[in-house]
């Protein structure tokens, strides 16, 4: 699913058109082309940047950049533009795709937005020359020779499927333009990076996998995604030393950032990214949907580069789930296994939390009916046996009791009681039978759940929780003293 996050920009560097700007010293979510300082919290806008009618959601790509400062984000690659894009080798499996996009009134920023690979562009009533930057990835298109700022504007593109066994291969070296541009690190960089990413990716021997490793590091419960009092380096303090080894809390930038520079520290060349998730579907038909993308869905994210594939995205930011495909080519499996490790946020803390006390309960059942074999009589044992037996036959009644009493109980209003709680009713729903579908939306998903239970609830907790994780609203319609009793009506409801 998609979610929204930050670019921000320079406070004293930004653009003028209402892109990452700065309001009496606080900075606003957008997307901006000073990245020089990163850092910082920032206020939340939800004012329209562009809208498309897409087959489906994906991530929508601005441009690249490969110098890495301590502070934040440069680039020195020349300029090299072409008819097409060329982030993929070919014979990478690609599915071709097309999208109208519309930029709202009063919006411009000199460049295109797009997904995947770029393959034409169309302005309606004009004869448009599209170009690419071979390096940035920045597109844009040329009448007669000038530049077009140009709205709608019709996209076709390649959406690929990253082949598993492809990145897994170890390539004797990288090109020399790869090496030279996107392996760069400042001599100040703290030495405990290099260490973090040695120890991270040391049990690994291809590209992908430790690519996968650090990000499921940066997903990982060691982090918090945070976007209000983020600190900003000091001079002569590193941005992602200071992420990674002392406040561990940020957003799409830090993570981002921290992914792209653990990964050079290990000699893998890597971009970092910026553009806008999918943002909100606010129309559906059979044909495809219409997205709403605004400031607040501005981001950032990492691509790493593997010879025979080309450029490959991957999302570091604790919390988002993008719509990136790695598959296996023989059988088109995703890969599961690092799926499982990257789940989003919704299940995976709750059900590791459940994996972990009932293996622990296991080991000390088994230990106690150890010590005590051969001294206890066999009625007890039958006991026990129809105890168990029970308390496995009432178990989905049980656990909906646990939750609801685990979360009744906690008065406070915050924003954090409330989405756990709703991680908590994902987790249970799952126990029930009722799990995400692979490719599923979390609020398709909400209205699969409605449907089965008769009710409105799921989606409108669903609701809640996007805008709350997604958009960062610590405050607002979601809170919990106020949603408890739709939480609780619906836990209530469910029966596997």
């Amino acid at each position: 699913m998609g979610g929204s996050d930050a670019v921000l920009q320079n406070q004293s560097g930004v653009n003028p058109g209402g892109s990452g700007e700065t309001v009496e010293g606080t900075q606003r979510i957008g997307y901006g082309d000073n990245d020089e300082r990163l850092g910082g919290g920032f206020e939340m806008d939800e004012s329209p940047v562009f809208r498309a009618w897409a087959e489906r959601g994906h991530y929508w790509r601005g441009e690249s950049k490969n110098v890495y400062t301590g502070h934040g984000w440069d680039a020195d690659t020349p300029e090299e533009r072409a008819p097409q894009s060329m982030h993929y080798e070919e014979g990478i499996p690609v599915e071709e795709l097309d999208t109208t996009i519309e930029f709202a009134e009063g919006r411009s920023y000199g460049l295109l937005f797009y997904p995947g690979e770029l393959r034409d562009v169309n302005v309606p009533g004009a004869d448009v020359t599209p170009s690419v930057d071979r390096h940035t990835g920045q597109a844009e298109v040329h009448s007669e020779g000038s530049h077009l700022e140009s709205s709608p504007y019709e996209v076709s593109y390649s959406y690929p499927q990253f082949p598993i066994e492809r990145m897994r291969e170890n390539a004797s070296s990288d090109p020399d333009d790869i090496e030279h541009y996107y392996l760069q690190l400042p001599d100040e960089l703290p030495e405990r990076v290099a260490d973090l990413a040695e120890e991270l990716t040391s049990g690994h021997d291809n590209r992908y996998d430790k690519a996968r490793a650090v990000e499921s590091y940066l997903n990982s419960s060691e982090f918090t995604y945070e976007t209000e009092d983020i600190a900003v380096p000091e001079e002569g303090q590193d941005y992602v030393d200071q992420f990674l080894f002392e406040t561990q809390e940020g957003y799409c930038d830090n993570f981002s950032t921290s992914m792209a520079v653990l990964l050079r520290s290990v000699d893998i060349p890597t971009r970092w990214v910026k553009g806008f998730t999918r943002g909100e579907e606010v129309e559906y038909t059979a044909e495809g949907s219409l997205y709403e993308i605004t400031n607040a869905n501005a981001h950032s994210w990492v691509e790493v580069y593997f010879p025979d594939v080309g450029w490959v995205p991957f999302e570091p930011t604790r919390g988002f789930s993008s719509s990136f495909d790695y598959i296996f080519e023989e059988t088109g499996f995703q890969d599961e296994d690092w799926e499982a490790e990257q789940t989003d946020p919704s299940e995976a803390d709750v059900e590791e939390e459940q994996e972990e006390g009932a293996a622990e309960e296991e080991e000390e059942e088994e230990a106690g009916a150890a010590s005590v074999e051969g001294s206890i009589p066999w009625w007890v044992f039958a006991l026990l046996a129809v105890l168990a037996l029970t308390a496995f036959i009432f178990r989905h009644s049980v656990m909906k009791q646990v939750t609801l009493l685990r979360y009744k109980k906690v008065e406070t209003s915050e924003a954090a009681s409330f989405m756990k709680a709703f991680e908590s009713l994902l987790w249970l729903l799952g126990f029930n039978g009722m799990k995400r579908e692979n490719g599923e939306t979390l609020r398709e998903f909400a209205g699969r759940v409605d449907e089965a239970y008769g009710t409105k609830e799921m989606s409108l907790l669903t609701s809640y929780y996007e805008k709350m994780y997604y958009g960062n609203k610590t405050t607002g319609p979601a809170d919990w003293s106020s949603e408890k009793n739709v939480w609780a009506g619906l836990v209530k409801r469910i029966e596997p």
